[in-house]
C-alpha cells in the first residue's frame, strides 16, 4: 500500500503534461491585387506545426489572371470559396480572409456555414448585407471605379506599391511587386448579400494590423471592437503580416482559435 500512495502522490505531484493542441484546417483567402502565393510563409509555419492548409486564388488574380473577363465579380470569388471548399471536401475549417478578402469569405461562410467552425477576419473588410467594397472608399474613388467599368467591362484597378501595404524591407517587397497583378474593378461595385443568421454558429476574430493603420479598414475596426459577436485583437505590423511576420501570425492565429 505505501508503494501505491508514493506512486499516486508521484503522480499527483508531477508537472502537468501540456495537451497537444488540435490540428486545424486553414483555408486563407487573399485580398486585392495579391494570390495565394501570398500565404506561402505563414502556410509553411502552419504546416510546420501540423495543421492543414489551402491557399486558393481568386479568378482573375495571381497564377489565374488570365482568366480575367467581364464576367469576374463579386459573386465569381465568393464562388470561388466555396467551390474550393467543396472540391477539397473540407470540414471544420477556420476560414481566414485578408483585406478584400473578407467580402468573398463573408459570403462563402454564409453557404457553407456547416462546414466552417471559425471565421478570422485578418485587417479585413467584414461587411454588412447590401454593401460593396466602394461603400467604403472616398466618393471621388467610387466615381473612378464606375468610369473604369464603363471604358471597359472588364476593367481593372492598378495594384499600388509595396509600401502601401506596411512592407519596408526591400526583399519582401521587391518579392510582393513582382507578383501583384490589377484588380477586377467589378467585385468592388457588387453589393454582397447573404443571410446572417447562416454563420450564426462560427466562432469569429478579428486581428487588425496598426503599423501603419490603413484608414480604409477605420469604420470596420469600430464597429467589430464593441461586436460581442467577435474577439478582437490589434497587432504592430503592416497590412501584409503574412508576408513581413509570418511567424508572429501562425501564433497569433493558433492562439485565437484554440
Amino acid at each position: 500500500m505505501q508503494g501505491i500512495a508514493a506512486v499516486t502522490a508521484a503522480t499527483l505531484l508531477a508537472p502537468a503534461v501540456a495537451r497537444p493542441q488540435p490540428h486545424r484546417t486553414f483555408v486563407l483567402v487573399h485580398g486585392a491585387w495579391h494570390g495565394g502565393w501570398c500565404w506561402a510563409d505563414l502556410a509553411r509555419e502552419l504546416r510546420e506545426r501540423g495543421h492543414r492548409v489551402t491557399t486558393p486564388t481568386l479568378t482573375g488574380l495571381g497564377e489565374r489572371a488570365h482568366l480575367l473577363s467581364p464576367a469576374v465579380d463579386l459573386e465569381t470569388h465568393i464562388s470561388d470559396v466555396v467551390s474550393h471548399i467543396d472540391a477539397e471536401e473540407l470540414t471544420e475549417i477556420v476560414l481566414v480572409g485578408h483585406s478584400y478578402g473578407g467580402f468573398p469569405i463573408r459570403g462563402a461562410a454564409a453557404q457553407r456555414a456547416e462546414k466552417i467552425a471559425q471565421i478570422v477576419y485578418l485587417d479585413a473588410f467584414v461587411p454588412l448585407d447590401g454593401e460593396m467594397v466602394a461603400s467604403y472608399v472616398p466618393s471621388d474613388r467610387l466615381a473612378m471605379f464606375r468610369d473604369l467599368l464603363a471604358k471597359d467591362p472588364a476593367g481593372t484597378i492598378p495594384p499600388p506599391r509595396a509600401n502601401a501595404f506596411g512592407l519596408t524591407t526591400p526583399d519582401q517587397a521587391a518579392w510582393v511587386e513582382r507578383r501583384l497583378v490589377p484588380h477586377p474593378v467589378r467585385t468592388y461595385l457588387q453589393p454582397i448579400r447573404f443571410e446572417s443568421t447562416k454563420s450564426a454558429r462560427n466562432a469569429q476574430h478579428y486581428i487588425a494590423c496598426m503599423s501603419p493603420k490603413l484608414d480604409v479598414f477605420d469604420s470596420t475596426r469600430q464597429r467589430i471592437v464593441h461586436d460581442k459577436g467577435f474577439s478582437y485583437l490589434e497587432l504592430d505590423t503592416g497590412h501584409d503580416i503574412m508576408v513581413s511576420a509570418p511567424a508572429l501570425l501562425a501564433r497569433t492565429l493558433l492562439s485565437r482559435v484554440g
